[in-house]
């Protein structure tokens, strides 16, 4: 199942994020396998408002990943659902009802310091016979004693998912480091679990929370977790399948006290993302500066694209606030990873299935 996908964007259910993943074409949606993390919906207090968001984002069949976000506090109705699903009580009842209640939920292990709760629910996942999602974060040093917590359960013939979850990388980081570290833990994880079908991910971010202090006006950056992934695919060639994940052109760091800024367009790119931003002018200024740059490409008619167009004309209704911007480059980059390596034509392929 998970190796019929070459891309595993993380996401929240945050309103740039559901919008930029929700813009997508039908057949980009169908190259891609998100983890969505649940968490309460900006301006409701309802649950139901969580899951209609989903619906909104990916339709009512395709699967996806489903992780939940505990929330600090409990202020209505939906944060009290959040509560019930992290709760690891009888081997995470909740969470484990919840993700049985519909085909298309394809679960991430929950995990806390409980071993008999944590086997209790990975035994219970099992027996839906979906795949399993198991995430390791580096700030936990890699969830290792996961290792002999699961390796007694029968996991045969059945699709798992590791992700490693290393947050915000450095631009100047030892990837070859990075890799070996991960590579390590692959393959002892290949000698745990020997007769699971066994895929591998790294997530990570080296998208930047600050951009003044890069360049005033404009940089060409590149996308540091696209260069981890081809070292840490190239040093497993033939031992471990190994594919790519991202945060969706997230920071996905501690951010300060957020002061706004000069507004900026950004450009994402296979292995870059390009950013134009202006002082004077605003965001027409900005959206004309991405339009001129030689790597626009006007070939490519979807969405985000197109609110850029619009914005380089100087047609500004709804595109004169940052989230709006946020969420057009998350679905530009999303839309370029889909499509990375499939092929010339690929990331044009915009149509959506005709019905009558």
């Amino acid at each position: 199942m998970f190796r019929g996908y070459n891309y595993f964007p993380d996401l929240r259910v945050s309103p740039s994020e559901i919008d930029g993943l929700a813009r997508l074409p039908g057949p980009t949606k169908d190259l891609l396998m998100p983890t969505i993390r649940l968490r309460r919906w900006r301006g409701s207090k309802n649950f139901d408002a969580v899951m209609a968001q989903l619906d909104r984002a990916l339709g009512t069949e395709r699967p996806f990943v489903l992780d939940v976000i505990r929330p600090d506090e409990e202020k209505c109705e939906a944060h009290t659902r959040l509560l019930e699903l992290s709760n690891p009580a009888n081997g995470y009842q909740g969470w484990v009802e919840f993700i049985g209640t519909n085909q298309r939920f394809i679960p991430v292990l929950q995990v806390s310091d409980d071993q008999a709760n944590v086997v209790r629910e990975a035994r219970s996942l099992l027996a839906l016979r979906r795949g399993i999602v198991i995430r390791l974060r580096r700030e936990t040093a890699w969830n290792v004693q996961l290792m002999n917590w699961l390796a007694p359960l029968d996991f045969a013939g059945l699709p798992i998912l590791i992700v490693f979850d290393y947050g915000q990388v450095e631009r100047l980081a030892d990837l070859g480091v990075i890799a070996a570290t991960v590579g390590g833990l692959c393959r002892r994880w290949i000698e745990a679990l020997p007769t699971a079908e066994l895929t591998f991910t790294v997530i990570a971010s080296s998208f930047p929370s600050n951009f003044a202090d890069i360049h005033r006006e404009t940089a060409r950056l590149e996308i540091v977790e696209r260069q981890l992934h081809r070292v840490l695919a190239d040093s497993l060639n033939g031992v471990a399948e190994v594919r790519y994940g991202d945060y969706g052109s997230v920071f996905a760091g501690e951010r300060g006290i957020s002061r706004g800024g000069a507004p900026r367009v950004d450009l994402p790119k296979p292995t870059r993302w390009i950013y134009h931003r202006k002082e004077m002018g605003g965001y027409h200024a900005a959206a004309a500066a991405v339009v001129d740059d030689p790597d626009w490409d006007e070939a490519l008619v979807i969405w985000g694209a197109d609110r850029i167009r619009d914005a380089a004309s100087n047609r500004l209704d709804g595109l004169t606030y940052p989230q709006a911007w946020t969420a057009i480059r998350i679905h530009l980059h999303l839309h370029q990873q889909a499509h990375f390596g499939g092929g010339a034509g690929g990331v044009y392929d915009t149509d959506e299935e005709w019905v009558d």
